[in-house]
């Protein structure tokens, strides 16, 4: 799991989440 902000909370852990 990495973290990306372009990327949805359903494909991994965002900094957002």
């Amino acid at each position: 799991k990495q973290k990306s902000l372009g990327k949805p909370i359903c494909e991994g852990f965002t900094d957002l989440h």
